[in-house]
């Protein structure tokens, strides 16, 4: 049909239908639900049938030698069946050679293709042998040259599981996602037909999949997607691993970057209270659910550290400490009241494996911290108890930022960590009591970082 319409200039064009495979419950050609007539599946993977399309390309772009065909002698479809199998490439010749012999030379077809800016190549394979499970290598020449070669092979023991990313890299703002296709492949990387069995995907790392997991390959013929998503405020490396009974295993990742550090830079503004801060900027603090429980413990624990600043406090500390910690309270009940009014779980821990790693980071803080603790109460050093507490809650928010996904909480850290080195100099300086640096030093931190969760973390996406 492309030759014809590119025949004579009369014609204003090509209607392909259907271009893509999709859901259909009625008229012929219909499986499990999906009109199956396309040149690209129902997860936009290219078929054989679209190896006309990638071969009318400049060959000096790019040199395309492109089988409309499995190299396969099983039961279902072999080669053996087609009088003529399409090649479609956009060079001079092809040079077809089966088990390392010279099969035969294939010209482009311009007689019957010839309209077409690279006609397609027809080799017959009828009379070959297919129960060697021999290789085929198909050599391109523009030419003298020899600019491409591809190689297939029909022995199924050798097939193995492709995963491929179409992006290396999203933006963790909640929204951004890629498609992660796999499929069954020969030894050479070239596509395989016909593979049955379930595929057990695994994700690690601040992404979640959306598709069908496990995944059925007999439906899908051996091919198929899923697409991972970024989780909000996230940044890190996902890992898929995925499984299949005879093809084995394999594994993918993709990077995934703050929204706010894109690299072109992302100046949105915003209505609301975040008027003030790029969009980007705002996903980097948790939102939906999350937001509320960080907003909640932001406020409780800067009521502790307020409270705690009051022990040894001058005289006109008491006031603004006490101010904070009313503050520090009121934040504390928002936080639980939009906690109780956010639908949905948290998504971070919401995973077993996630709440598995935030109890140890927590169990070790506690248990390291609480065995100091009591080291230095028992050898009268106890006034140097907030500093190790406050240094120790700096610390163990770096690893929280990853496992919770809110990096938020590594700049959190650092502020903390300085709060603690200032309590101690001016602690072994003077005679000021280091809980009255740590504690509206810390309150102060808190307070802020669960004013900015509450304010700005309230657009970013659910």
């Amino acid at each position: 049909m492309h030759a014809i319409a590119a025949s004579d200039d009369r014609y204003c064009g090509l209607l392909a239908w259907s271009g893509f495979d999709y859901p259909s419950g009625s008229g012929g050609n219909v499986y499990r639900g999906v009109k199956y007539t396309g040149v690209v599946d129902l997860f936009r993977v290219a078929k054989p049938g679209a190896a006309i399309y990638r071969a009318q390309v400049d060959p000096r772009v790019k040199p395309v030698i492109a089988p409309a065909f499995y190299w396969d002698f099983g039961p279902s479809s072999p080669v053996t069946s087609l009088p003529a199998a399409m090649i479609c490439a956009n060079l001079d010749r092809l040079e077809v050679y089966v088990s390392g012999s010279h099969f035969c030379t294939a010209w482009p077809d311009t007689a019957d293709y010839g309209s077409l800016p690279y006609p397609p190549s027809f080799a017959d394979f009828r009379r070959v042998d297919g129960t060697a499970r021999p290789d085929l290598r198909i050599d391109g020449y523009l030419g003298p040259d020899l600019v491409a070669s591809r190689l297939l092979a029909s022995d199924p023991s050798f097939n193995r599981l492709l995963l491929v990313f179409d992006d290396a890299e999203i933006e963790g703002d909640g929204v951004d996602a890629t498609r992660l296709v796999f499929r069954a492949v020969d030894r050479y990387g070239a596509p395989r037909p016909y593979v049955t069995g379930q595929l057990v995907l695994d994700v690690e790392g601040p992404a979640v999949l959306v598709g069908d997991n496990p995944f059925d390959f007999t439906a899908a013929g051996g091919v198929g997607a899923v697409w991972i998503r970024s989780l909000p405020g996230s940044a890190g490396t996902v890992t898929v691993s995925a499984s299949h009974p005879s093809l084995g295993r394999a594994v993918a990742r993709v990077r995934v970057r703050l929204a706010w550090l894109r690299p072109e830079g992302d100046i949105r503004q915003v209505e609301s209270t975040s008027r003030l801060f790029p969009s980007g900027f705002s996903s980097a603090f948790p939102s939906g659910r999350s937001r509320g429980v960080t907003v909640a413990v932001d406020g409780f624990f800067a009521f502790a550290w307020f409270g705690w600043g009051q022990a040894d406090a001058p005289s006109w500390l008491v006031i603004p400490l006490a101010v904070g910690t009313a503050l520090a309270a009121a934040l504390a009940v928002t936080g639980a009241v939009l906690t109780r009014r956010s639908a949905g779980t948290l998504p971070a821990m919401s995973n077993p494996a996630v709440r598995r790693r935030y109890g140890i980071i927590v169990g070790l803080e506690f248990g390291l911290l609480g065995a100091v603790a009591a080291v230095l109460g028992a050898s009268g050093h106890d006034r140097w108890i907030p500093v190790l507490i406050c240094l120790g809650v700096g610390a163990h928010f770096f690893p929280l930022a990853s496992t919770l996904q809110n990096p938020t909480l590594r700049p959190l850290g650092i502020l903390l960590i300085a709060v603690a080195a200032a309590a101690l100099a001016a602690g072994l300086a003077s005679a000021v009591a280091p809980s009255t640096i740590t504690g509206p030093g810390a309150g102060l931190c808190l307070l802020a970082f669960g004013l900015a969760t509450l304010l700005i973390g309230s657009r970013a996406p659910e």
